[in-house]
């Protein structure tokens, strides 16, 4: 039988070229000064890897409400000086930021579907008009929840599928899960837009 003597750093056998002497520890790895994240108490970087929201059409760069998912550090619980003040299509009313469109997130749920629905309606997204920067804005919370019933009427889905999505995310990301008034305004947009009544069609202030 043929002898080889020579072995690589890991004592696998290899061409004389290749191996090292024996003893002799593997070369250390160039560092790439990039830092990932572990779950280990002693790691020098944060221990809960977070991602960002983006949108799959249009990039960060056009979406200003790109950011880190757990990053509230404010909240506010005053209605905003500049909010709007619509009317559902049952009659109730709810705040939105001035530039709310449901048109356009009708839209957006048409174009983009279930595939983009967390960089729309998912924490952070484009349409979650309840969180912006690093501020939790209370009275847009029904807004929020108003714009998920909106866009999935626009992905196509009927209101029993829209209920099962919806509430699934909820039970895995939302501190409120289950909350009957999360689920009404899931639903007061969904019957708008299917409807195509106020203020899906146009805000309609008092």
């Amino acid at each position: 039988m043929k002898f080889n003597p020579y072995h690589d750093e890991q004592g696998r056998f290899t061409t004389a070229d290749n191996a090292v002497e024996p003893g002799t520890r593997a070369p250390s790895r160039p560092n790439t000064g990039v830092e990932v994240a572990d779950n280990s108490d002693h790691s020098p970087t944060m221990k809960d890897a977070s991602f960002l929201v983006t949108s799959p059409s249009s990039g960060e760069s056009d979406h200003p409400k790109t950011k880190p998912v757990n990053e509230i550090t404010n909240h506010g619980h005053d209605v905003p000086k500049d909010a709007v003040l619509l009317k559902a299509g049952d009659g109730s009313s709810f705040y939105a930021p001035p530039n709310a469109d449901f048109n356009q997130v009708y839209a957006m749920g048409s174009s983009e579907g279930l595939l983009g629905a967390e960089s729309n309606i998912g924490h952070f997204g484009r349409f979650d008009f309840q969180r912006d920067g690093d501020t939790f804005i209370h009275p847009y919370s029904d807004a929020s929840n108003y714009a998920v019933g909106v866009y999935m009427a626009g992905a196509g889905y009927t209101w029993n599928e829209t209920y099962v999505i919806a509430n699934s995310f909820a039970q895995t990301m939302s501190s409120n899960a289950g909350a009957q008034a999360q689920q009404a305004w899931w639903q007061k947009g969904w019957d708008d837009a299917t409807a195509r009544t106020c203020p899906f069609s146009v805000a309609k202030l008092y």
